[in-house]
């Protein structure tokens, strides 16, 4: 009996792991915002990775995710896939 689930458990898995990986390639991997230069950018960016790192589960910031953060320093994603 054990052995006929088996491959029901890997199909479930292997769906787990496409779902999980669509997810990560679902952020925006380049961001806009007028007047801005690439410096500023790279800060914004830096600050908001060190942010979510330190701020360790706490409420204490206002945004939950990277693309959050960003989006309230003004940066707006750009979808790549439209032409």
């Amino acid at each position: 009996m054990r052995w006929t689930m088996m491959p029901i458990l890997l199909g479930v898995i292997g769906l787990l792991f496409l779902s999980i990986g669509a997810g990560c390639n679902a952020s925006p991997k380049r961001w806009y915002k007028p007047g801005a230069t690439r410096a500023q950018f790279q800060q914004d960016k830096e600050w908001c990775e060190q942010a979510l790192l330190t701020r360790a589960g706490t409420l204490t910031t206002k945004f939950y995710t990277f693309e959050d953060c960003m989006e309230m320093k003004g940066w707006q994603p750009i979808d790549e896939s439209r032409p």
